[in-house]
């Protein structure tokens, strides 16, 4: 996490399977890494980091209860048109699968 990182925080309603299973998504098909918690994806220019807090649990009712992760995105070497857009394509990505 470098100086001058533009940072989105988003609380997601999704498992840590579920950024697995949809990050090839995100990734537009760029070879991405992952490890500690921590998806990095290289873009045109700059890469992303996207970094996940511990899943936790939702009670909604004495039975039901959903999984939610916080995250961080840290848009590196990007400017903040680049980061804006990956921000955007990000949360389709998950909005579209009911992340």
């Amino acid at each position: 996490m470098g100086a001058g990182a533009i940072v989105f925080r988003k609380e997601m309603g999704s498992a840590h399977s579920e950024f697995q299973r949809l990050m090839p998504r995100v990734a537009r098909g760029t070879n991405y890494t992952f490890a500690n918690d921590r998806f990095t994806l290289p873009q045109i220019r700059g890469y992303v980091e996207i970094i996940l807090a511990p899943e936790q649990e939702r009670r909604l009712t004495a039975v039901l209860t959903i999984p939610y992760t916080r995250i961080e995105i840290h848009c590196h070497d990007m400017s903040d048109a680049e980061a804006q857009a990956f921000e955007k394509h990000f949360s389709f990505q998950f909005l579209s699968v009911g992340g």
